[in-house]
């Protein structure tokens, strides 16, 4: 009986440490899908922040976009036109003719000068 004891004994150990084995590997491999899952997350929420800074700018640009737009109908458009090409209500009673604007571009080797003309 005591032989028995002992073999039963030496069973259960060996399961429990194969047990344990198994649990050990199967916990690191849950470890390492939740730091895989963390970092996509992260990577996410990087992408996310990224994707609202690019929104944010592109309607700040659209909203200066459209306060240019109308700078330029009142206060230049009446003299250089609202195609820019500088023939506007008022261009008949300067003495320069206005510009055309819509070569500014090239008149500066393909640059807009932006600063400049703010």
């Amino acid at each position: 009986m005591q032989k028995k004891y002992k073999q039963y004994l030496f069973l259960v150990t060996v399961i429990c440490l194969l047990s344990l084995i198994i649990n050990t590997t199967y916990a690191q491999k849950v470890e390492d899908i939740i730091k895989a899952q963390k970092e996509i997350n992260i990577a996410a929420d990087e992408q996310t922040k990224e994707r609202l800074a690019k929104q944010k700018l592109l309607e700040e640009t659209k909203d200066a976009i459209n306060m240019g737009n109308k700078e330029y109908e009142q206060a230049c458009s009446l003299c250089h036109g609202i195609d820019a090409k500088g023939h506007g209500a008022y261009a008949f009673v300067l003495k320069e003719s206005p510009a055309d604007l819509t070569h500014i571009k090239k008149r500066n080797n393909g640059v807009f000068p932006f600063s400049k003309l703010y």
